[in-house]
């Protein structure tokens, strides 16, 4: 007997595979973002994606995103002589950002790094907020940290801020990361949301949200 999905989880799924469709018609290119990564600096991670895709063109974004924004992680120095060339944006001297043609058999910038591997984990308590822009909007990541390294925790971040910022005109300003024992919840508020997969069936392991607001008296 197959596992009954939970419907928010079905349409969000469906959704997700809908808007890629759509940008898979408009172009036959594919786009694959590396991210060169001296330390996890989740502010960094923020504004420099924030940066990149300002710099990219309407045709890489698309391309990004008919890619399933499919994220490579390095560990190296982005400012090295031979990375930076290679690079489009660098944020805060702690992470590099470049968007490559996904039919490259031989990047330059795999060549010359090895995969990011960490040894410490996302850690409980560890909330902050991180600023996107300067808009004036407030969001809510949730994510659950339990059993994740570092590499899987960034590959649900950038999937969920860049997916915000393809597909959402009203993304931007502030956002909230929170880290959970637990997963977070899904709803009818929630606007991206990235699965855990190893849990049958799946559940959510990570949500972005706009944040809910009081009304004035």
């Amino acid at each position: 007997m197959s596992a009954v999905i939970d419907p928010a989880l079905e349409r969000s799924m469906a959704a997700r595979l809908a808007m890629v469709a759509r940008a898979a018609e408009r172009t036959d290119a594919r786009r694959t973002l590396f991210v060169v990564v001296r330390e996890p600096d989740m502010q960094a991670l923020a504004s420099g994606l924030a940066g990149l895709l300002a710099l990219s063109s309407a045709d890489e974004r698309t391309a990004w995103w008919a890619n399933f924004t499919k994220v490579r992680l390095f560990a190296g120095h982005p400012g090295r002589a031979a990375i930076a060339p290679l690079l489009r944006r660098i944020e805060a001297d702690t992470l590099g950002f470049a968007l490559i043609e996904a039919e490259a058999r031989h990047p330059r910038l795999a060549d010359l790094l090895a995969p990011l591997r960490t040894r410490d984990d996302p850690a409980l308590g560890d909330d902050r907020e991180i600023v996107w822009d300067d808009g004036a909007g407030r969001w809510d990541l949730e994510i659950d940290v339990r059993g994740l390294d570092w590499p899987r925790y960034l590959v649900h971040v950038v999937h969920l801020l860049a997916e915000a910022a393809l597909t959402d005109a009203n993304f931007g300003g502030r956002i909230a990361l929170r880290h959970l024992a637990q997963a977070p919840v899904c709803d009818a508020d929630v606007a991206q949301v990235r699965l855990d997969l190893d849990a049958s069936p799946p559940t959510c392991r990570a949500t972005l949200r706009p944040r809910r607001t009081n009304p004035q008296a």
